[in-house]
């Protein structure tokens, strides 16, 4: 799927992502200290979102061969 076919809306909390990745919330803060997650946003300075887009696109750049 493409970039522009995804949400690109920053629009998914912590809570999502972890979900996603099966990972505590506690290692979504711990990539994002270490800037090995996905890019996000931060809205109204402590709010931070995700788009669909950037975590498929980071999901995608994960996978070894």
């Amino acid at each position: 799927m493409s970039k522009t076919q995804l949400d690109t809306a920053p629009n998914r909390n912590e809570k999502y992502l972890a979900d996603y990745c099966q990972v505590s919330v506690e290692s979504i803060r711990n990539w994002r200290r270490k800037k090995i997650g996905p890019a996000y946003t931060r809205l109204a300075g402590h709010m931070i979102r995700y788009s669909e887009a950037d975590i498929a696109e980071w999901s995608a750049s994960q996978r070894s061969v």
